[in-house]
């Protein structure tokens, strides 16, 4: 007997495994756990938009409950402390700034026109940007005419002097410290870089010059992504003509371009420290970020480095086994030939994953700002803080986004699974337009629920692996050498059994297709199957993804080297952020 009670021949394979079934129903229950589950993120979704103020995550809020860069009304829950500057109009002051940034925990906070763009030393200095700039830096209540005569502090009525000239980042006054360098030593430059940065703590830098760097490339990036694209095709259109010729060319290309690219590192590197010497002292956050790059380049040109060395040695360990995989591609090329369409289905998956990534993203920003109003005794102010159940629906939120990407991506490999197998048990062979759009109904009538249960294994191995790098990440710097290394070793495991499952459930997908089984009883037989054959599948797998992947990287060095060329020579831009080299 075989697991799930299938009975086996003598080589230990289920009797039948491979005679295609009538089609039926299976993992019913999962689906519809599954469905009631996107029921709950919709539900969730209705809550953020409904309470939600997109306004308030851009543009930020004053210490009295408004949104800046808006018409603000009354808060109800807030009616009965009775605070007077509560319900303004904001439309004009699309500016949040702190009375005391060295402590803006606990300072007020205020929505201003336009940021002091020079240090003001002295009441009469905030009282003459307010007459200039028409940008008042001192509570609402105080009158211009009085700022000369006011106290200063973090609680008001006007800020803690000197106020520092500042610069606008993500709707918020921060400092410039190129400007401030002649107001404040170095001890107090060191701490304020420090408040600045525990303030956008939750801002990467290095994110954020990529963002910059794709909204300035933006054109160049997507027409570089369009060509890497056609390059993709051609490589799978080509591969049933000269398949052997093909694998031999991906490994020359791939190791040409791992050489190259592995030297584009190390130069770019040598080029940051021949410019270190006359880069400045500081600099505003977030802006200049060559310091940083000098330190990336080296670790990456020490990565990239290795990396090349083993795919060299890998590349000659696995010269002699193209054969084997050039006949796979060549029967491969036949599929896509007699069901062009399938070519497509990639396209199609990223543009749901997009879609969906799109709504997820939406909808998490409007859950971030439907957080509640929350009045503080001790200040006499409102700050919007999240509660239990937004702390819920934030991790609802975070599993949501696991699992529905893996379902996504298990629909394709079903698709693709139904699609190639159909195809296989075609004696005619013939050129079939509508087989892709049958293996999509049969998905959407028929396995659902095993391509739910699939994805949701995945996500019992992945949902941990997350939380463990989340507490690695929160606790650099904090752990001993021994709890560091079996964080490491618990992140790898997890990882590798991810792989193990994500091969095993593309292979259990496989028998779905043909035998209309549950997901269980699929893996078992996939499970025997691998194993009675596990030499065989292993050369196929390994050599023939190594061959793929080198393709990838052909292509993607290819894309890389049009970028780096476009840029450089073309356009004059210098291309620092890893981001536009991707």
């Amino acid at each position: 007997m075989t697991c799930c009670g299938e009975e086996s021949d003598g080589n230990g394979l289920p009797k039948e495994s491979l005679k295609v079934q009538k089609q039926g129903f299976t993992d019913i229950p999962c689906c519809l756990i599954f469905l009631v589950f996107v029921g709950g993120m919709g539900y969730i979704a209705a809550h953020a938009f409904i309470n939600g103020d997109i306004y308030r995550l851009y543009y930020g809020y004053d210490s009295y409950g408004n949104t800046c860069g808006r018409k603000n009304s009354k808060i109800e829950s807030l009616q009965k402390f009775n605070i007077s500057n509560n319900g303004r109009d904001m439309t004009d002051k699309t500016k949040v700034f702190f009375l005391d940034i060295k402590n803006f925990k606990s300072a007020i906070s205020l929505c201003v026109k336009k940021c002091p763009e020079s240090t003001l030393s002295s009441n009469k200095d905030i009282k003459n940007f307010a007459e200039k700039a028409d940008s008042n830096l001192c509570t609402y209540e105080t009158d211009v005419d009085e700022y000369e005569s006011q106290a200063n502090g973090k609680l008001g009525p006007c800020p803690s002097l000197p106020v520092l000239a500042s610069t606008s980042i993500l709707s918020r006054c921060v400092p410039d410290l190129l400007k401030a360098k002649k107001t404040l030593d170095q001890a107090n430059r060191t701490r304020l870089g420090n408040v600045l940065t525990e303030y956008f703590s939750e801002v990467s830098e290095f994110l954020r010059e990529s963002v910059l760097d794709f909204v300035k490339k933006w054109k160049e990036v997507l027409i570089v992504c369009a060509i890497t694209i056609v390059l993709a095709f051609i490589f799978v259109f080509i591969l049933r003509f000269i398949a052997s010729v093909v694998a031999y060319l991906s490994m020359i290309i791939a190791v040409v371009g791992a050489i190259a690219g592995t030297l584009f590192v190390w130069w770019k590197f040598y080029d940051i420290i021949k410019r270190e010497e006359k880069l400045k002292d500081y600099s505003i956050p977030f802006i200049n970020l060559d310091v940083s790059n000098k330190k990336v380049f080296l670790g990456l040109g020490i990565f990239f480095s290795i990396c090349t060395i083993i795919l060299i040695l890998i590349v000659v360990v696995m010269f002699k086994r193209i054969r084997l995989v050039a006949a796979l591609f060549h029967e491969a090329g036949k599929v896509f030939m007699n069901t062009p369409t399938l070519l497509f289905q990639p396209v199609w998956t990223l543009l749901v994953l997009g879609v969906y990534l799109l709504f997820w993203a939406m909808s998490m920003a409007f859950l971030v700002s439907s957080e509640p109003p929350k009045y503080r005794n001790d200040t006499m102010t409102v700050e919007f803080k999240r509660d239990t159940k937004l702390t819920i629906f934030y991790a609802y939120y975070f599993v949501a986004l696991i699992w529905i990407c893996e379902f996504i991506i298990a629909c394709q490999q079903m698709v693709v699974a139904g699609t190639v197998t159909d195809w296989y048990f075609d004696r005619e062979k013939e050129f079939a337009t509508f087989r892709v759009l049958r293996s999509t109904k049969n998905l959407i009538l028929f396995h659902l629920g095993s391509v739910a249960f699939g994805s949701f294994i995945i996500l019992l191995v992945k949902l941990p692996r997350a939380i463990l790098m989340y507490i690695d990440q929160k606790t650099r710097g904090k752990k001993t050498k021994c709890a560091e290394f079996m964080l490491k070793c618990c992140q790898c495991c997890l990882w590798c059994l991810e792989k193990a499952l994500k091969f095993l459930n593309e292979n259990a997908y496989t028998i779905i297709t043909i035998r209309k089984t549950n997901f269980c009883k699929s893996a078992c037989i996939a499970l025997k199957i691998i194993a009675s054959n596990i030499l065989r599948v292993s050369a196929i797998n390994c050599v023939g993804n190594f061959i793929l992947f080198l393709g990838k990287i052909g292509i993607t060095a290819i894309g890389v080297g049009v970028t780096i060329v476009w840029l450089k020579f073309v356009r004059g831009v210098d291309v620092v952020s890893i981001f536009s080299l991707i």
